[in-house]
């Protein structure tokens, strides 16, 4: 990220969260802690991404009303341009990470559909899943660098008022990282699938066999809510 944000003043975070969710924010400080911390990274001639207007991409596509179940990701792939702003996803074309790997096997054994043409997650966000990193930005090829900047009090916020404002979501908990995040919130009136994470360290440990899928679309029927078409591209 360069030129786009530098010439953008005081304030031009908190400008980009997307109108449906501003008010779940309105009263999170940790905003201005990162914005400070963003622009300070600039000054010192360190980039970062996904580019400013992919920051709250997973908010874009998915509004709190539609929201019936969540995904969280510790942050964008480090990958220098892979980022698109939604958890697990990477752009159309681009080789797909071994976790993200490792889900699409786990689709397909669960639901019995085809392999995915590809990475791009676009479609389960506009069905109702909300692909969330914790932390929303990385340093290109360094993961973990902006874990400490107060992103984790922002989607930590985010995803507390979610949870006290709406009911019937499944909140999907791949690995202690996420497990961890979700067992802070009030889940009185929602549901949460617990497994451990998709990725080659862990997945022969418990993901593989987890149906996450079906078991999220069974939860979702027995609080009432309908089933969310996982079926990609």
């Amino acid at each position: 990220m360069t030129a786009e944000v530098s010439a953008l003043n005081e304030g031009w975070l908190r400008r980009l969260i997307p109108q449906p969710w501003e008010p779940l924010l309105r009263d999170c400080d940790a905003v201005e802690r990162v914005e400070a911390f963003l622009d300070g990274e600039l000054a010192a001639g360190r980039a970062w991404q996904p580019d400013a207007s992919r920051i709250f991409r997973a908010l874009s596509l998915t509004s709190p009303e539609e929201v019936r179940a969540v995904a969280t990701a510790q942050d964008p792939y480090p990958g220098l341009g892979v980022p698109t702003g939604l958890a697990f996803s990477v752009p159309a074309g681009e080789r797909l990470p071994q976790s993200l790997r490792n889900i699409f096997r786990e689709y397909q054994d669960d639901l019995g559909l085809p392999q995915p043409a590809g990475g791009d997650l676009t479609w389960w966000a506009r069905s109702g899943v909300l692909l969330l990193n914790v932390a929303l930005t990385c340093e290109p090829g360094k993961a973990g660098s902006h874990a400490r900047c107060g992103w984790h009090e922002v989607t930590g916020h985010l995803l507390r008022r979610l949870a006290d404002d709406r009911a019937g979501i499944v909140f999907l908990a791949w690995g202690k990282p996420a497990l961890k995040v979700v067992s802070k919130l009030p889940l009185e009136d929602h549901q949460v699938i617990e497994s451990v994470h998709p990725s080659p360290l862990s997945a022969r440990r418990g993901w593989f066999g987890s149906r996450p899928f079906s078991r999220c679309n069974e939860a979702l029927a027995e609080m009432g809510e309908g089933p969310i078409n996982w079926q990609l591209p």
